[in-house]
């Protein structure tokens, strides 16, 4: 069964063998019988290279194997008949088939069906490039801005839409030094200019840093007001980041107290956190998770009224997160 162009192709077998003797016949242990499923993949565009498999298992008793799995590499090299057509030709070939009637013989041409039109970059796949009116690179069936080209400037570049303000926080991309974190203009650190001042997204990390504590209630799992402004700009991170799919907020306490106890308040405080997020802040419930680790992922040491401040305290980790322009 051919799938994927041709390049794919899956089936299934029995096969066996019989003995001339007479003794033989009949006796099933002297038929050796065996199926298997098996698959074959073309791993170049004009499918002279493939990888196989195939796994399957007796049928019959006698000297068949239990079970048995055929690996398989291997390539196919193209002959030409450089003088089919000569007085002295023994033998004239079947023409291959050319379904498209573009020039490539269907065993190579990676789209039957579409005749290739020879242009750049792929002139010799088969296949004919998708239109990509404003020529950005971006072909127009992946292009969310079909008319307006992209700007290439390292922000949803794949997206085909060029970003003037991506996060929307006013601020111009090209005076934004946080283009993707929604923030406030900072005339007097030009270097701040456009960045939040709580929450930063880390490079090349999973963590969203927080810059100031959220605070709760002694022994309670209930937000002081004064750090409502932290998670609103976490909020905002996320409405501007809907590549973050799947967001943890994770509770951590200091060793006092029963660590059983400070586990279970940890959680409930990180829950705390979701359903700000989720209630005040319209983020949707099934990017979060909450998780309480108790004392078991200390950041400083305990030993100190200082270290078990820190010690105190919400994180939040990306755990999914798409590919940017997908």
């Amino acid at each position: 069964m051919p799938l994927l162009e041709d390049r794919l192709r899956i089936g299934a077998e029995i096969f066996g063998s019989a003995g001339m003797l007479p003794e033989t016949i009949g006796d099933l242990d002297a038929l050796p019988l065996e199926w298997s499923l098996g698959a074959r993949y073309a791993l170049d565009k004009r499918k002279r290279m493939f990888a196989g498999l195939s796994g399957g298992s007796r049928m019959t008793g006698g000297y068949a194997p239990d079970f048995r799995i055929v690996a398989v590499f291997g390539g196919a090299i193209p002959f030409k008949d450089t003088d089919a057509n000569s007085g002295e030709a023994k033998y004239v070939l079947r023409e291959d088939v050319d379904t498209d009637k573009d020039g490539f013989p269907d065993y190579i041409d990676m789209c039957v069906l579409d005749p290739e039109d020879k242009q750049p970059p792929n002139p010799d796949d088969g296949c004919p490039n998708m239109p990509d009116t404003d020529n950005d690179g971006i072909p127009d069936g992946g292009d969310k801005c079909v008319n307006v080209a992209e700007d290439k400037d390292g922000i949803d570049d794949r997206d085909g839409c060029p970003e003037d303000d991506a996060d929307k926080d006013g601020i111009p991309d090209n005076e934004d030094m946080c283009p993707k974190e929604p923030g406030e203009a900072n005339e007097e650190d030009p270097s701040k200019h456009g960045c939040p001042q709580y929450v930063r997204r880390i490079s090349g990390s999973s963590e969203i840093e927080i810059t100031k504590q959220v605070d709760f209630e002694f022994d309670k799992a209930v937000i002081v007001p004064k750090s409502y402004p932290i998670l609103d700009e976490v909020v905002k991170l996320l409405k501007a980041n809907p590549e973050i799919k799947l967001l943890s907020v994770e509770g951590h306490t200091d060793n006092v107290g029963i660590p059983e106890y400070n586990e279970k308040l940890s959680a409930m405080r990180a829950e705390a956190v979701v359903q700000y997020l989720v209630n005040r802040g319209g983020i949707a419930p099934k990017r979060l998770v909450s998780k309480g680790w108790g004392t078991r992922k200390p950041k400083a040491t305990n030993d100190t009224d200082e270290g078990r401040a820190q010690n105190r305290r919400v994180e939040f980790h990306i755990v999914t997160q798409a590919i940017e322009g997908r």
